[in-house]
């Protein structure tokens, strides 16, 4: 149902970081999806006292918006809080469907296309962040909502109408869907390339330790004891630093991370 973070990711990660990535989409999704009924609720209602007297059921278009900001301020609490599944984001975007034709046939002619542009809400939430299969299913449902819609109140040019407002609303919700994949392989490229790169430092920390120490070893030693020294004794010293200084650049130059993009590549 969600968007599958899987598909440009360069390199496995672990399974503990694509968990936390997903419990923070979702939380976000809930976050969001709050926003939107919320928000357009408000919207509603802001344009309800500009219309007035033209609005078909002016008690029913704000029963509904009032209720469309309870439930989306209730969503967007529970999405600080918890996780919700999947599913559950499916149906939200599909009531939200529900609520907006609900809207559409209460506010009546005068407002049918006005109201309807909150379709555009229901298109850039699904193509954001679900599968690409859903988000048509959302449109699609959105598109027989509207059409039903339309139809109740016998909207005049209901058919102009209908193909503004909903190729609008694919239009923007294909826009946001890519910009959200740019993103998604993005952060998948950054988090690919901090895990490799954490691997490359055990890995070069570990083929250094060996060197390195005996390299400080004969340099303490020369330190402490070159007067006692012999000649000879220094050179065997002075070699030994020399190979483990060799052996440490071996290391540093074939030692190479696990095949990772860079980021932004």
């Amino acid at each position: 149902m969600l968007q599958d973070r899987r598909t440009s990711r360069p390199t496995p990660v672990s399974s503990s970081l694509l968990d936390e990535t997903e419990h923070r989409l979702r939380q976000e999704m809930t976050r969001v999806a709050g926003t939107l009924y919320a928000s357009g609720g408000v919207l509603v209602l802001i344009s309800l006292m500009a219309l007035g007297d033209r609005t078909g059921s002016l008690v029913g278009v704000a029963l509904v918006a009032l209720s469309s900001i309870v439930f989306g301020v209730g969503l967007f609490l529970v999405g600080e809080r918890f996780e919700v599944p999947a599913s559950v984001h499916v149906l939200t975007s599909a009531s939200g469907t529900a609520v907006v034709s609900v809207i559409v046939v209460l506010g009546g002619e005068p407002t049918a296309a006005l109201f309807g542009i909150f379709y555009v809400y229901v298109a850039a939430f699904s193509f954001y962040y679900l599968s690409m299969s859903w988000a048509l299913g959302e449109v699609a449902l959105a598109g027989v909502g509207y059409a039903v819609a339309l139809a109740v109140i016998n909207l005049p040019g209901a058919l102009g109408v209908w193909v503004l407002v909903m190729g609008a609303s694919i239009t923007a919700g294909a826009l946001i869907g890519r910009l959200g994949q740019q993103q998604r392989s993005l952060a998948a490229n950054l988090a690919a390339y901090d895990v490799a790169r954490a691997a490359m430092l055990r890995i070069v920390s570990h083929d250094l330790r060996g060197p390195l120490g005996t390299i400080v070893g004969s340099a303490d030693t020369l330190l402490q004891r070159l007067p006692q020294l012999s000649p000879a004794a220094v050179r065997d010293l002075v070699r030994a630093q020399q190979r483990q200084a060799q052996t440490s650049s071996t290391s540093s130059t074939t030692c190479s991370p696990p095949n990772a993009s860079q980021p932004g590549s």
